[in-house]
């Protein structure tokens, strides 16, 4: 059994190809195995999709070890449960224009009010989405409290080899700061947010400003739930 995994979910759509290669680049990183899970109505039909999937990695990251899932099930059930072991869950994200992409902004959105440990939200407006080659980590807390999300953004920049200047910059997710955040993530690699949800509000569960970035991130966004 694989202690460590990277865990990304897979919809045969462009914006989940691009998280498959962001969870492939994080797995790579941290040593970990990938593990692609596909959800579907029926098991055989899965393969058409799984397929794509591993011949990408076996041509981009031929060294990674990989497993494959099809399972039956809604994809934030299913995310949000292998969210609990997993070192970080990848999805992909369309946007906020459309109808399709308002429905790919919900599942993201959803998994991110449920997620047990760190989510990966892959933007895909901007050409580094899939692998968040430029810039430094932007950090989003709101106080002492938010130490996991701090501790995975200082991680995350040794990781990727962000120089002394690039770090991380951590700003106040206090009330009326999202619009300022969303700026400064045109120039960073990656948006760290550490997530304060509400229970018993369906719908409502995630702060403003992390529901804001996540609708509309200029990079990718990781989600770290605060107990």
């Amino acid at each position: 059994m694989w202690a460590r995994a990277v865990v990304v979910g897979m919809d045969g759509s462009v914006a989940a190809f691009r998280a498959l290669d962001a969870a492939a680049c994080e797995a790579e990183r941290r040593g970990a195995v990938l593990e692609v899970v596909h959800c579907v109505a029926d098991p055989d039909e899965a393969g058409p999709v799984l397929r794509a999937a591993a011949a990408r990695l076996a041509e981009r990251r031929p060294g990674l070890a990989v497993r494959q899932s099809a399972v039956v099930g809604d994809p934030v059930e299913v995310l949000a449960e292998r969210s609990g072991a997993a070192e970080l869950v990848v999805v992909g994200s369309r946007g906020a224009a459309g109808l399709g992409r308002l429905l790919t902004h919900s599942v993201s959105r959803r998994l991110a009010a449920r997620t047990r440990g760190p989510l990966l939200v892959v933007r895909g407006t901007t050409r580094a989405a899939a692998t968040g080659v430029r810039g430094g980590v932007l950090l989003g807390v709101a106080g002492d409290g938010d130490a996991e999300a701090a501790l995975f953004a200082f991680e995350e920049a040794a990781l990727c080899g962000c120089g002394p200047g690039l770090a991380v910059d951590a700003r106040s997710v206090r009330a009326g700061q999202c619009r300022a955040l969303i700026e400064a993530s045109g120039t960073s690699r990656l948006v760290v947010l550490a997530a304060h949800r509400r229970r018993g509000l369906p719908g409502r569960e995630l702060g403003a400003v992390t529901a804001g970035l996540l609708r509309h991130s200029r990079c990718p966004v990781v989600i770290v739930p605060v107990p």
